[in-house]
């Protein structure tokens, strides 16, 4: 059992690292000179959080002006806007609705699903949200699709925030799905997804097969709240 707490831990821990990742990268902001702070409102969900939260927006558009130079100091800002978006998505992700979660869950498996096909090299850069080269091999419109999914995430849990289920309630749900994950003995599957002996293919697949997993193994109705409770584990707020 403690193993599978750990699986779930460190997966969950992660993969949203990437958020924030994919998040910046969507609006192609290096390729000319432009006023960030309207762009941003031009983002569904960096709009409803910078509504909620003004107090962030000098900070969001400081580093995402340095992220797109690139450097040390993009580097920097890359992984700052991570941490205060993984924040903040976990935070009305845990609030939100059932729906919502679950749509985006599905969009961020399609790119995953995308990204194993088209350059399986990358998948331990993207799961590991170390920005880099992952960004530019995510399909466009694959992405555009996981960040309106993400937009709906973010205003039901601003808009009609529900109540927030715990991770000690998840725990043994998940454990369930990984126990049908390692009864299959899939070859391609592995939960040591950080080791660096790990094909990276395989990481693309695993945390996939996790999602899918959890979706196909447990009830309907606790689908989408042990999906909110594990974004909800990743919030520091």
């Amino acid at each position: 059992m403690f193993k599978f707490t750990k699986v779930v831990a460190a997966f969950s821990q992660k993969t949203a690292l990437m958020i924030g990742l994919v998040f910046v990268s969507a609006g192609a902001y290096a390729q000319q000179p432009i006023d960030i702070s309207r762009e941003l409102d031009k983002l569904p969900a960096f709009k409803l959080l910078v509504d909620k939260h003004p107090e962030i927006r000098p900070q969001l558009t400081a580093d995402i002006s340095l992220a797109v130079k690139g450097g040390a100091e993009g580097a920097a800002a890359q992984l700052r806007l991570n941490a205060l978006i993984q924040d903040y998505f976990g935070k009305y992700a845990a609030q939100a609705s059932n729906e919502s979660v679950i749509g985006f869950v599905d969009q961020f498996v399609a790119i995953l699903d995308d990204v194993k096909v088209k350059n399986p090299g990358v998948c331990r850069e993207f799961i590991g949200g170390q920005g880099g080269v992952a960004p530019s091999s995510i399909d466009h419109a694959i992405t555009n699709k996981m960040l309106d999914a993400m937009a709906k995430v973010i205003e039901t849990g601003i808009r009609t925030p529900q109540t927030k289920p715990t991770l000690e309630w998840a725990q043994p749900r998940l454990m369930k799905a990984m126990q049908v994950i390692f009864d299959k003995k899939d070859p391609n599957f592995t939960a040591d997804f950080f080791n660096p002996n790990t094909a990276p293919y395989q990481i693309c697949h695993s945390v996939a097969l996790i999602y899918r997993t959890i979706k196909e193994t447990l009830p309907q109705e606790e689908v989408g709240p042990v999906f909110r409770a594990m974004f909800g584990s990743l919030s520091n707020m």
